[in-house]
This record gives structure tokens, C-alpha cells and sequence, in this order.
């Protein structure tokens, strides 16, 4: 029976439910699916459903990234303004995650060891030697 509102449908499954609860679980609170309350036969079935769909796991989690970073970047590094793949730049000792940055920007900062003071001297360096080579 297909409600439009949900709010109904909810109210719907929770009637049926009490209704019929004599049918999904035991006298003693237990679901009556022989699996439901085996921990380590829901453990084996999943991993036995994530090695079966490995590959579509994989591109759907790739797909959701790709959006999330076209959705608040639009493929624009913050850094160097290219439009172009980006990776996720994290904060190596705490773990936190920042924006997404292209690869050449992530190698910059990584071989700074995320100082920015190494990375002021850099451009200081550069401004002074700049039209000199």
C-alpha cells in the first residue's frame, strides 16, 4: 500500500508492526530470522557482499567524491586557480581535512612540511631572484 505522504507510510509500518510483532520476533525479544541475532553470520554476509560488489563500491564512492569536490570547488584549485582533477589535502599530524587542491599545489605543501614559513621564505626567494636567470 504506497503512500504519497510519508509521515503515513511511517504511520503505516508502525501499525503493521505492532500488529503482527508476534511474527518478526520470539516470546523472548529475539528476531526470529536465524541470522538476526548472529553477529558473526551479518559480519560474513557483508564482507561476503562488499567481495562480491568490490568494484562498484569502489566507483560509487569515486563518483560521490568527484561531486562533492565539483559541487563546492567547481575542479578549481584554491591555490593556483587551474581547473583541473583535484586531490584532498589533509593536515598530516592531526589528520583534519582541508579543501581539495591540485596534485602540484599538494607536493608544494608537502615538501614544506606544511610550514608557512618555509613556504614565505620560498616566495621571498623568489621575488628576489625573479628576471635574474
Amino acid at each position: 500500500m504506497p503512500y504519497k505522504d510519508p509521515a503515513m507510510a511511517k504511520e503505516h509500518r508502525r501499525r503493521y508492526y505492532r500488529e503482527n510483532k508476534d511474527r518478526w520476533k520470539t516470546p523472548d525479544g529475539l528476531w526470529r530470522n536465524p541470522y538476526a541475532n548472529n553477529v558473526e553470520r551479518r559480519r560474513e554476509v557483508a564482507r561476503n557482499w562488499y567481495h562480491r560488489n568490490k568494484e562498484w563500491v569502489r566507483e560509487r564512492d569515486k563518483k560521490k567524491r568527484q561531486q562533492r569536490r565539483e559541487k563546492y570547488q567547481d575542479g578549481q584549485c584554491p591555490i593556483c586557480n587551474k581547473v583541473t582533477n583535484l586531490v584532498r589535502d589533509h593536515h598530516h599530524a592531526s589528520g583534519v581535512e582541508r579543501e581539495h587542491i591540485c596534485p602540484a599545489c599538494n607536493l608544494v605543501i608537502g615538501h614544506a612540511y606544511e610550514s608557512p614559513e618555509i613556504l614565505r621564505a620560498a616566495a621571498d626567494y623568489l621575488e628576489k631572484h625573479n628576471g635574474r636567470c
